[in-house]
This record gives C-alpha cells, sequence and structure tokens, in this order.
C-alpha cells in the first residue's frame, strides 16, 4: 500500500516500478531482461535513474515524460518518432495530460514529416476526451483536408463520457451546417466578447472554436454525434438539440446528405439497443414535426414501439402515420403523393398497413392482423401488376423491394394464422406459405440482376428488420411471454419446410406428421391467398396437406416457382458475363501495359469458372441438374437461432434437439460442403452445440465440438486466403469468430473441467487474435488466477468498463479481493445483460459455480445480489 494510504489511479498504474519489474510495468513482457530493457528503451531510462536517485516511481515516470517532451524538438525525425510513441501510452493517462495534449498538438500542426503528424494525431486519442479530444476538436478545424479528416476519425473514437464527447462534437457540427461567413461572423463576435485566461497560447490550441468545418469533416462527425445524443439520459428531447440533423438532410454537399441518412439510422439502432422506445418514439415524433420526413419518422417511430413493448395502440398511431393520408384506402389504391411516384406512395401504404398489424398482432388481434396483412399484400398486388419492372429504364424504384415485401406479408399472414389457432397443416395455411416462398424467388431473381448478392434464402426475409420475429418481443402481460414466442419460431419453420424442406433445416415439415389420404384439386382462392396472380389447381387436401404432394414440397415441380428458379440462372449469367467484360476490358486498356496481377488473373479465372458452371446449369435444366437448381438457394439459420434462443432460457434437451435436427439434415443433403457459407454453418453448428454440452455438465464431449469448430473456422479462412476470395472484414470476422470459440473453450476447461492450465492455454490462443476491452479483461482476469495482481490492476486500469465485460470484471475483482467492486459488477451484469427470469437464473446458476467468485461464496450481500430481480 502506499504510505499515504490507497494509491490513486495513477499511482497503481505505476507501482509495479517500485517492485522493480519494470519490463511487466511497461507493458513489455517479461521475456526481456531489466537491464536489456532499459539499454534499449529511452523512456525507460529515466525511470530507472530516478528510482535509483530515491524518486517515487510516480516522479520517475513524470521525468521521463518531460524528456520525452523535450525531444520532440529534436532534428532527428527517429528521435520524435520514438518520442511521440511514449508520450501516446495508454498506461500513462493521468499523467501530464494537458501538457502532452499541447505538446502533439504542435507535432501535429507543424512538423515537417506528415508521417510524424499522423502518429502525433493517433497519440492524441489515448488521453481522452478531456485532453487528446480537446486538441483533437481543434485540429479538425487547422489541418488540412486529408489530416482534418483523420482527426475527425480519431476525434470520434476518444474515450470519455456521452457528455464529454458531445460537448467537442455538438460546436464542430454546427459550425458545419451554416456557411463559412457565418463561422466567420462567430470567430470575431468571440474574439471581440470573451476574455481568454492568463494561459491563452494553451487555450486556444486545445479548445475548439466556431470555425466552419468542412463538409468532409462533417460527414465523419455526424454518425457519432446522433449516436451520443441517443446515449445522453434525456438527449434529443429539445428542438435545438435536433436542430443539426435536420439541417443535415437539406445540406448542399452529398456527402453531409448521405452522413445524415446514416446518422438518422445510427440514432433509431441507438434508442432500440438502449432499449429507450419511449424517450425513441417521442424524439422521432418531434424530428417530423421539425422536418423530417413525417412518414419515415413515423415508420421508424412503430418499429421503436414494437421493438420496444409499448403499447399496441402508440404503434397503430405511428403505422398510421407513416402511412400519410391515404394508407385507409388500401383497396382502391392510394393516389400519389406531390412529385412522388404512386409505386412509392403505395409502398408507404404497404408499411402503414403491415406495422398496424404487427401492432395489433402485439396486442392479440390475430384476426384483425390477419386482415392488415392481405390488405398489405393487396396494395403490393397492384404495384407488382403494374409490371413497372418493364421500363425502358429497367425496373422503377421500389420495384425490387415490393418483392421482398410481398414476400414479408405473407409470412406475417402463416404466423397470424398460427396464432388464430389454424393447424401448421391446414391447406390455406401452407398456401401462404407458398407464396412467400414464391415472392421471396422473386426478390432473388431481380436482386441478382440488379447487382446484389445471388445466394439468397428465406433469411433475406426473416432477417429483415420487419421479419415478425424482429418485431414482435417478450410482454410482461398478453399473448407474447419469450416461451410463446419460441414456440411460434418452432411451429413458423416445421411450415416454412412444408414449401421446400432443405432450405429450413433442422425442421420437420408439419404435413410429415399427417398420414397420407385421397387428394383433391382445389382451385387457390386468390382472396385468401392474397396473391392477387392467376389462379391455377393445386393438389391440395382442404384443410390439410397431403405430406406426397410434390408441387409443394419441391418447387422444382412447380410451374410458377420452377420457372422462377431459371430466370435466378438467367440473371447470374447475365452478371457473371458483364464481369468477365469489365475485367477483360480494364486488361485491355491497362495504359502501363503489363502483364495483368495475379490476383486480376485469378479473380478471371474464377468468373469464368463461375459462368461455365452456370452455362452448364442453365443447358442441362432442372430436370437433369435439380441439385444445381437447389443449391441458388441457402439454408435457413432459424434452428440455429431457436437453438440459441433455447440455451439462453435453460432448455437445453430441447436446445440440442433442435441443432442435432439441424446437422443431420445438413449432412443428409450434403449441398453445404460445396459453398463457403455451408462451411462457416457447420463451425456455428458445433458453436452452439458446444456451449449447450458445457452448459448441460457434459465438459469433455463440448469441447471435442468446440474444438472442432476453431477447425473449421481456421480451415475456412485459409481457404478464403488461397483462393483470394475473402475482403479483409470478412476475414476479421472469422478471426473474430475463432477468438470467440476460444474463449468458450478456455471457460469450459476453467469453470467445468476445473483445469485453470488447460484454460490458460486456450485464452493464450484467443488474446493473439483479437485484442480489445473483452479480451483484456479476459487477460487481466487470467493474471489474477495466476496471482499476478500487479499486472491484472495494471490492464483493469485503462479499460473502460461496459456491459460486455461487467462478469468478467467482477471475476477478476473478486480474484484480486475487491468485494465491493466484484459485487458492483456482477449486479450491473445482472440487471443490463439478462433479460428474462431464465436467463438471470442461468447467469445466477453459474455465478454460484465459478470458482473465479469463490470469495464471494457465502457471504450475505453475494445471496442479496444474485436473488435481486
Amino acid at each position: 500500500m502506499h504510505p499515504g494510504g490507497a494509491p490513486t489511479p495513477v499511482e497503481g498504474r505505476f507501482w509495479a516500478y517500485s517492485r522493480g519489474d519494470w519490463p511487466r510495468a511497461l507493458g513489455l513482457g517479461s521475456i526481456l531482461g531489466r537491464g536489456l530493457v532499459l539499454a534499449l528503451l529511452a523512456f525507460s531510462a529515466p525511470i530507472a535513474v530516478g528510482l535509483a536517485h530515491g524518486q517515487t516511481p510516480l516522479q520517475s515516470t513524470e521525468r521521463a515524460l518531460w524528456i520525452s517532451l523535450e525531444e520532440l524538438e529534436d532534428p532527428d525525425a527517429a528521435v520524435r518518432g520514438a518520442a511521440l510513441e511514449a508520450l501516446g501510452r495508454p498506461e500513462l493517462a493521468g499523467m501530464l495530460d494537458r501538457e502532452r495534449a499541447l505538446a502533439l498538438a504542435g507535432v501535429a500542426r507543424d512538423d515537417a514529416r506528415q508521417g510524424l503528424r499522423l502518429q502525433a494525431i493517433g497519440a492524441l486519442t489515448s488521453l481522452g476526451a478531456q485532453h487528446g479530444g480537446t486538441a483533437l476538436a481543434r485540429l479538425v478545424t487547422e489541418l488540412p483536408m486529408g489530416e482534418a479528416v483523420v482527426s475527425a476519425r480519431k476525434l470520434i473514437t476518444c474515450v470519455g463520457t456521452p457528455q464529454e464527447l458531445s460537448a467537442l462534437l455538438d460546436p464542430l457540427v454546427r459550425a458545419g451546417l451554416g456557411s463559412p461567413a457565418e463561422a466567420a461572423a462567430r470567430d470575431r463576435e468571440q474574439a471581440e466578447t470573451e476574455q481568454l485566461p492568463e494561459e491563452s497560447e494553451t487555450a486556444s490550441a486545445t479548445l475548439p472554436g466556431a470555425r466552419h468545418t468542412p463538409p468532409e469533416v462533417l460527414a465523419v462527425l455526424l454518425p457519432t454525434w446522433a449516436q451520443l445524443l441517443a446515449d445522453r439520459p434525456t438527449g434529443g428531447l429539445t428542438a435545438r438539440e435536433r436542430a443539426p440533423l435536420v439541417a443535415a438532410t437539406l445540406h448542399p454537399h452529398p456527402m453531409v446528405r448521405r452522413a445524415a441518412d446514416r446518422a438518422f439510422q445510427g440514432l433509431v439502432s441507438r434508442f432500440m439497443g438502449r432499449g429507450e422506445a419511449r424517450r425513441g418514439l417521442e424524439v422521432l415524433t418531434a424530428l417530423g414535426r421539425q422536418g423530417l420526413d413525417t412518414r419515415m419518422t413515423a415508420y421508424h417511430g412503430a418499429r421503436l414501439a414494437l421493438v420496444g413493448g409499448l403499447d399496441p395502440r402508440e404503434v397503430r398511431a405511428a403505422a398510421r402515420r407513416c402511412g400519410g393520408p391515404g394508407h385507409t384506402v388500401a383497396r382502391s389504391g392510394p393516389v400519389a403523393g406531390p412529385g412522388e411516384a404512386p409505386g412509392a406512395d403505395r409502398l408507404w401504404t404497404f408499411r402503414a398497413l403491415y406495422l398496424e398489424g404487427m401492432g395489433e398482432l402485439a396486442g392479440g388481434e390475430a384476426r384483425r392482423a390477419r386482415d392488415l396483412f392481405q390488405d398489405s399484400a393487396a396494395v403490393l398486388a397492384r404495384l407488382l401488376a403494374s409490371r413497372e419492372d418493364l421500363g425502358e429504364g429497367g425496373p422503377a424504384p421500389g420495384f425490387e423491394e415490393a418483392l421482398h415485401h410481398r414476400s414479408l406479408a405473407h409470412l406475417a399472414t402463416v404466423l397470424a394464422m398460427l396464432v388464430e389457432g389454424v393447424p401448421p397443416t391446414h391447406g390455406s395455411l401452407v398456401m401462404q406459405a407458398r407464396e412467400a416462398h414464391f415472392f421471396s424467388l422473386l426478390y432473388q431473381a431481380q436482386s441478382t440482376r440488379s447487382g446484389g448478392s445471388s445466394g439468397q434464402g428465406w433469411d433475406a426475409i426473416l432477417t429483415h428488420e420487419l421479419s415478425p420475429l424482429r418485431l414482435l418481443v417478450p410482454r410482461e402481460r398478453g399473448l407474447w411471454s419469450a416461451r410463446q414466442l419460441r414456440e411460434r419460431s418452432l411451429e413458423l419453420g416445421t411450415v416454412l419446410a412444408c414449401v421446400h424442406p432443405l432450405e429450413m433445416p433442422g425442421f420437420v415439415p408439419a404435413t410429415d406428421a399427417i398420414a397420407r389420404s385421397r387428394t383433391r384439386p382445389l382451385a387457390r382462392e386468390n382472396a385468401e391467398a392474397g396473391s392477387g396472380e392467376g389462379a391455377e389447381e393445386s393438389p391440395i387436401m382442404d384443410p390439410v396437406v397431403d405430406p406426397v404432394v410434390d408441387p409443394i414440397r419441391d418447387p422444382l415441380q412447380d410451374a410458377q416457382r420452377v420457372h422462377v428458379f431459371q430466370d435466378i440462372v438467367q440473371a447470374e449469367i447475365e452478371q457473371l458475363q458483364a464481369l468477365v467484360v469489365s475485367i477483360w476490358e480494364r486488361q485491355r486498356l491497362n495504359t502501363e501495359g503489363g502483364a495483368p496481377s495475379a490476383a486480376e488473373q485469378q479473380r478471371l479465372a474464377q468468373a469464368r469458372a463461375r459462368l461455365d458452371e452456370r452455362l452448364r446449369t442453365d443447358l442441362l435444366g432442372p430436370e437433369n441438374a435439380p441439385d444445381d437448381f437447389r443449391k441458388l438457394r441457402v439454408p435457413s439459420s432459424l434452428a440455429l437461432r431457436l437453438a440459441r434462443d433455447l440455451r439462453a432460457a435453460g432448455e437445453l434437451d430441447r436446445a440440442r434437439g433442435v441443432v442435432r435436427a439441424l446437422s443431420d439434415d445438413l449432412a443428409a443433403s450434403g449441398h453445404h460442403r460445396e459453398m463457403l457459407w455451408g462451411l462457416e454453418l457447420e463451425a456455428e453448428v458445433d458453436l452452439v452445440e458446444g456451449a449447450i454440452l458445457s452448459d448441460a455438465g457434459e465438459p469433455e464431449e463440448a469441447e471435442l465440438f468446440l474444438e472442432r469448430a476453431v477447425e473449421r473456422l481456421e480451415g475456412l479462412e485459409q481457404l478464403l486466403i488461397e483462393r483470394s476470395a475473402g475482403s479483409p472484414r470478412m476475414l476479421a470476422g472469422l478471426r473474430d469468430r475463432r477468438c470467440d470459440a476460444l474463449v468458450s473453450l478456455a471457460v469450459n476447461a476453467n469453470v467445468v473441467l476445473g483445469q485453470p492450465e488447460r484454460a490458460l492455454a486456450y485464452f493464450e490462443r484467443a488474446h493473439a487474435l483479437r485484442q480489445d476491452d473483452f479480451t483484456n479483461v479476459l487477460l487481466a482476469c487470467y493474471r489474477a488466477r495466476s496471482g499476478r495482481a500487479a499486472e491484472a490492476r495494471q490492464i483493469l486500469d485503462a479499460l473502460r468498463p461496459s456491459p460486455a465485460t461487467y462478469y468478467n470484471l467482477a471475476c477478476t475483482w473478486a480474484l484480486l479481493g475487491d468485494r465491493e467492486r466484484a459485487l458492483f459488477f456482477l449486479e450491473r451484469d445482472l440487471a443490463e445483460n439478462h433479460g428474462g427470469p431464465a436467463a438471470r437464473n442461468r447467469q445466477r446458476d453459474w455465478a454460484r459455480r465459478d470458482p473465479d467468485l469463490a470469495s464471494l461464496w457465502g457471504a450475505v450481500r453475494f445471496e442479496e445480489v444474485l436473488l435481486t430481480e
């Protein structure tokens, strides 16, 4: 303990120096000897000298910082670079922050070398919002454009409270929404009316001014500014706070207008993520009154009200505002608004009817919801009947979206009928599922033709922001408990499996549960199906579908759907031909005259191979190459999501049954092994099954599944690299999943197997793949578990707690003997990370057997925290 009592946070970071463990205290690792480190690192030497002369670790470190500040004036660029690296070390936060910010900002403005200027900009982020952020806020209006944009990107990553960051971003955003002349006038007014403090040089170097913010910088700042609006407890409730977003949508620069759209979407997502539907709905409604598109704000307001579990009447009110004055006359067809195409107006009418239907369904009015969903489908039927895809310039705007939404309307109708009590095998219900699949295929064909993703399936509908599975949430009262939602998801999967089982692995088609009986032709009732398309006879039983009726189960024997499959192949051929031609054209116009790069040649070879494959498929047709046609559709991951939900609810036997059925169906079809997405899906299945087995107390078997998932993810990453088929973002995502799998192995080894050394080996592999707050907290936990308390505390000092880290922070502080902090973070974890009673009970059981929390077991306060609802 520090002689004057408990060490301050800053002193706590450096107390390891006083124990002579300089390499570890500096984060350099224990593999270098102390003398070698001090000889090689100029920053360490002054610390060692100071300690030798009786200085405290804090005094010695400050002396080293002063020396680094002086070295910024050195004529040698290498010396200046080393000094910048020392001054930007994150573990030095709290030491000479003001002086470092002033010096780093000076280098960012004045150094002759661009690399050092950029290094100084990056180093400022380590000083947090108060000092580093303030300096960066000034630099974004002072530096040349490229470096100003870099400063803006660094500014939005600074660590600080929402209030601190908003105070930095808000003046810059507002300054960018006026003219440069207005900004100059504000500067003159400020100069005339304000007296700067005595240390004017420092103030002018660090305080953001009101000068004009360039559009390129404004576009970087706007999305984060909007998220901070939601993060502040009362953010967005005044007209002044909302005004910049409205102004940005009218900005003359297209980059700013696009950023404003991203900012608005981010604001909505933030309110949803924070679970603040009430404030979000109020802010969105006010934005509509203030100048944003009223229908757009009402649309997202209705979504917020649904996801936030608000009263269905509030959903209904927002949905009706979304449709405008014409949405209630859906059957006769609304009149287009001024300057708006009839198709766009019909899409808004669809959204209004659909969202109102979702509000009714959330409130338990399934029959009323069904009527609204069918009305919404009828609106789109008229839009699609106008054949706006046949115009000279290609499909009219919204045509592709209308196909997608038509599938959604039928999907929602299926769910409403299930809630009404219609049996999953009822003919009209299965026909609704067939219509949903038909329009999903049409959407895929149109999306492929317009350059979108060709490989699609049910998930393009089920995971959309308007999907019933996204909008319906557990409610305290009424129809939708968490268990009922899971049961409806299971029923929905069995119905969708009726119309193409290969696309819905993990679910037994509902029609397989009934015995075969005599069929009779039944004209499809368009009014019931809501399709509006030409009727044709289908061999459907009424009221039950025969399990062997191939035109329903097999889309390649359905005259309508097989035609769309063939159209998807044609669309892919067109896109691949265009790609091959564009690559050839680039090579022909290569002005340097050199040979194409290896990557370009590989891309051309891959495109030609895919084109040859699709031409062969088209030539053979669905009769001779049925598997090639079926592989155009990507199987749904609904069963995987359901298994995760069942596991979170503690229904481990059912969760394993679902994931086993999914695994068996994938193995039986075998199609997925030829596709990259299939290899990833296999790994995800193993991850979920391993987690379920670990929860069920079968750690050895769990380890087998989790290790196989790691191997599959690593193999897939290598395959993508070899084929040059993976973007950096895709490869990073695979590494993240592999890291998560290794963390799961570490937890399984430590908590369930009781083998901490084995756990450490797994975790070190995980930490090598990703270093972020989550893995760094785990690193601190492992350091504490192995008795290296000083290193654990040093890591914790540099972290900003977040919901994702609360539980592991509780574990780490418990291992370090700080019960109060451990209980504080455990209480926050239970309150914020586990939404339902089942999830909280599962976490409580875990905490009672987690050896990292053993020091808390038996304490009265521990039991009080666990029992708090």
